[in-house]
């Protein structure tokens, strides 16, 4: 069976609004220019997960409608940020993510992600690899909301590729 990878990719950064601080977030892992689907916390069978910094430069369009598992952390004026994303793939294939909530420090976040992911696999009867977490955390800056992130994203389409997809019916 041919695996297909998906990397959980961390960053974070501050703005001057919580959407500013989400979107210099993004721009810290190379995804600014995406437009996001949020996925539920599944890994298909045949998917496997690495660990990486940033997307590589120019590997999708701007615009490009992406998939994608993530956890993010946005805090108030002046507050630090925490996030974390655990996973774990089973020997036969598949898997879960865990996204933790949204947290003040590290310890926090990976605890969250952690104890959710552990709880979501408990007695389900299939073997699992190690469970992994991985983290993005930014202290606080006065007057600027901090946002952290990690996202897994699972390939793009081009928004030009758009007929794929069922329109919204237009109003009469």
């Amino acid at each position: 069976m041919h695996t297909r990878m998906t990397q959980c990719l961390s960053g974070s950064a501050h703005g001057a609004t919580k959407l500013a601080a989400f979107h210099a977030a993004l721009r810290a892992v190379g995804m600014a220019e995406a437009n996001l689907v949020r996925l539920s916390s599944v890994i298909p069978r045949g998917w496997n997960v690495t660990q990486s910094q940033q997307v590589p430069v120019g590997m999708f369009p701007p615009g490009a409608i992406i998939p994608a598992v993530y956890s993010i952390a946005v805090s108030d004026e002046g507050c630090s940020a925490a996030a974390s994303l655990a996973h774990v793939v089973s020997s036969s294939g598949g898997g879960y993510f865990a996204e933790s909530e949204p947290c003040t420090y590290p310890y926090e976040a990976e605890t969250s992600a952690m104890r959710s992911l552990l709880d979501m696999i408990e007695g389900d009867g299939r073997v699992y690899d190690e469970p992994k977490c991985v983290t993005a955390s930014i202290q606080s800056m006065p007057g600027r909301h901090a946002c952290a992130l990690v996202i897994a994203p699972f390939g793009w389409l081009s928004a030009n590729s758009l007929n794929e997809f069922v329109e919204v019916p237009r109003e009469p």
